[in-house]
């Protein structure tokens, strides 16, 4: 089995970090007789999506670096993992910039986004960097 690089090692515990995150609370209300919170999956499509893409395309990058045979397109898996995190990160960012504001009610991103977000620029700039500089076969 081959080794992984240290940028690979980067990728894949980002990719699980954001998994982890989505279970996590992402937004607050605070009411004067309480709080809610939610965590990723119910802040709707671009919470839940885009984390789900990112957690993907990390490990789909792991998996083929591994070299087990899965499907890898012919501009090599590094730009597809680039692209899928890319577009992930717009989508969480996108839920983070959305969320709702109600009238009396303090609404505020909590520490589950800040994670995700955090999280997904490490994960698609070591990605980006992958598929810019890596010389493996099939990967770039």
């Amino acid at each position: 089995m081959p080794e992984l690089t240290r940028r690979e090692h980067v990728i894949g515990w980002a990719s699980l970090v954001v998994l982890i995150a989505v279970f996590l609370p992402w937004e607050s209300l605070n009411f004067t007789a309480g709080a809610i919170h939610f965590d990723g999956w119910t802040t709707g499509l671009l919470g839940w999506g885009g984390a789900l893409l990112l957690a993907a395309s990390g490990e789909y990058l792991i998996v083929r670096r591994l070299e087990y045979r899965v499907w890898a397109p012919r501009f090599g898996d590094s730009r597809l993992a680039a692209a899928v995190a890319a577009i992930g990160l717009i989508l969480v960012i996108a839920r983070w910039v959305t969320l709702p504001t109600l009238p009396d009610v303090d609404s505020s991103s909590s520490y589950g986004l800040w994670l995700a977000v955090a999280a997904g620029v490490v994960q698609t700039v070591a990605t980006i960097a992958e598929a810019r500089g890596s010389g493996q076969p099939g990967s770039s």
